[in-house]
């Protein structure tokens, strides 16, 4: 027992012996008040459930997603005080309540309160606002009960967590200079590429390969799927390199931009859509961190209905900050891309240490397109094209959260 438990024992002996009815009262009250949280500590988190529940574990920068918030009493006994503190990942935003700070450093939480009778079950809408790119998550959660007294008498923390994705904003793509020159050769319809004469042979399956190019007999010979592969000349690939660096990330180690990077992640899938909706094949390729054991971030080209959005997954993941250097990046990019496909090098930094790379690639039968974006757009894209490297402009104004289109100028 409690030494409040002991003090008002003592109280009720002490009074029954001395025949005082005061203290009779105020010991009795006491045993009262610690036999109530007795009773909520041994079974006020019995029969307790708490769930969430996302409508949707992917979006896109501006979305809405709606959360509900569920709480059911299974037992008859009531529940006065009850509150839920929900750790949340930084920079989950909830429109109708703001998250406040735990005793943890650095650590958001989404702090509920309920009364519940028995048998009661309430649910609580509310609605995360996707507001920045990234991978998000609620959860643990703590309960705590408290007794009739508002005294707190038990807790419990529960596992899991409710994940989201927020992937990058896309917007249409304005060519200013000769629409389609900067993409290199064009690919041939999707009629031509069924054509027998233009089988080259087969090769293993890869995300995104649409299901029309699978190779049956192979597959079933292997008991793995294999697709044809068809002229790498007709059927075109595009694989976008983004530099996820930026101009402050040469000035100290672990320093960025924050707005240019999103900028870059939000003219990539805008360029990734773009190229698909043109029946390219695209894929993509950054030195980032996408929390796996990784030093490059890689998707292959493909050109299936899904491939957009595993591209944008991909971006959703990745660090504001490079996992390596790009150049290791550019360099490496022959062991896993067919000779022939267009290599878009997207990047707002000063090209001028990586345009040998860059014109390496080219030599190795890369067509390679330097894609210059951020402020000093322009003069990067001149540097690149004195190098003998075809370079473009590339603009989304006034900024990454408000603009409408990604201006493509040579």
């Amino acid at each position: 027992m409690s030494g409040l438990a002991w003090a008002g024992l003592g109280l009720v002996l002490v009074g029954a012996w001395a025949g005082t009815p005061g203290l009779l009262l105020v010991g009795s009250l006491g045993l009262l008040v610690e036999g109530s949280r007795a009773v909520w500590a041994r079974f006020g988190l019995g029969g307790l459930e708490y769930e969430r529940h996302l409508a949707t574990d992917r979006a896109v920068c501006g979305d809405v997603i709606a959360l509900d918030l569920t709480v059911r009493n299974r037992k008859a006994l009531p529940l006065a005080w009850l509150r839920a503190v929900d750790l949340v990942s930084d920079g989950v935003t909830v429109r109708e309540r703001d998250t406040v700070p735990t005793e943890r450093a650095g650590q958001l939480a989404l702090a509920n309160a309920w009364s519940l009778a028995g048998f009661e079950r309430v649910v609580r809408h509310y609605h995360v606002l996707a507001n920045r790119r990234g991978v998000y998550a609620l959860g643990p959660v703590r309960l705590t009960v408290s007794d009739v007294f508002a005294r707190s008498a038990a807790s419990r923390e529960l596992p899991g967590r409710a994940r989201y994705l927020v992937r990058p904003r896309m917007v249409s793509l304005r060519m200013a200079d000769a629409p389609r020159a900067w993409l290199g050769p064009q690919p041939a319809r999707r009629g031509l590429l069924e054509q027998s004469q233009l089988f080259a042979g087969i090769r293993p399956y890869q995300p995104g390969d649409p299901l029309r190019s699978v190779h049956w007999p192979s597959t079933a010979r292997t008991g793995r799927p294999q697709v044809k592969r068809y002229d790498p000349a007709l059927q075109h690939e595009v694989l976008i390199a983004l530099d996820i660096a930026t101009p402050a990330s040469d000035l100290a180690v672990g320093s960025f931009d924050d707005d240019l990077v999103e900028g870059l992640c939000v003219a990539a899938a805008s360029l990734a859509r773009h190229l698909l909706a043109d029946e390219v094949a695209c894929g993509l390729a950054v030195a980032a961190f996408t929390g796996v054991v990784r030093r490059f971030a890689y998707l292959p080209p493909g050109s299936g209905p899904r491939q957009l959005g595993r591209l944008g997954d991909l971006l959703a993941r990745l660090s504001s900050v490079p996992s390596a250097p790009f150049e290791e990046l550019l360099s490496g990019l022959p062991t896993v891309l067919r000779p022939g496909a267009t290599v878009l090098v997207l990047s707002s930094r000063d090209p001028t240490r990586r345009l040998a790379t860059e014109r390496r690639l080219g030599r190795l039968g890369f067509a390679v397109q330097h894609v210059a974006f951020g402020p000093r757009a322009a003069e990067a894209a001149r540097r690149a094209r004195s190098a003998g490297v075809a370079a473009f402009v590339a603009r989304l104004e006034p900024d990454w959260q408000t603009g409408e289109a990604l201006e493509v100028a040579g």
